[in-house]
């Protein structure tokens, strides 16, 4: 299975996991695309985390070209945009902003930043394309901020 999923990875197509598959076995998937139904939290302790299943899993966009230059191209079409434009605004006071919707990215390393060696850095997904992105409804009060 593990050999199956990294060459789909490159081939250039993408392999279906879930959010918590991702967080028990990010390793298996190592450079490989993945396609997860997941919602992303970002704000007031959730920030660079997709949710599922109960499970977590960190995230990056692929268009952050601080950290990722060209390497992880995003698809930035509509879908694209109604995230980010989603994830930037909130009108709450605890700032917690989420989408929920397909998303499609490859599952690398944290680049390394520090004294950590680059092969003992965590895993973290990082998105480059979205589809049937939803805006999800947040609490602007209270302990559960965040519904589906």
């Amino acid at each position: 299975m593990f050999m199956l999923t990294v060459s789909v990875g490159y081939a250039g197509g993408q392999t279906p996991v879930t959010t918590c598959e991702l967080q028990r076995n990010a390793a298996n998937y190592l450079n490989a695309v993945v396609e997860v139904r997941s919602m992303i939290v970002v704000g007031n302790g959730h920030a660079a985390f997709i949710h599922g299943e109960n499970c977590k899993f960190p995230f990056a966009f692929g268009d952050d070209y601080q950290t990722f230059g060209n390497q992880f191209q995003a698809k930035k079409d509509v879908q694209w945009k109604k995230m980010r434009q989603t994830l930037n605004h909130t009108e709450c006071a605890n700032n917690i902003r989420a989408v929920d919707g397909r998303l499609q990215g490859t599952v690398i390393r944290v680049p390394a930043t520090g004294t950590i060696p680059a092969d003992e850095m965590g895993l973290e997904l990082v998105i480059q394309s979205v589809f049937e992105v939803e805006p999800v409804p947040v609490k602007c009060k209270g302990p559960l901020t965040v519904s589906r």
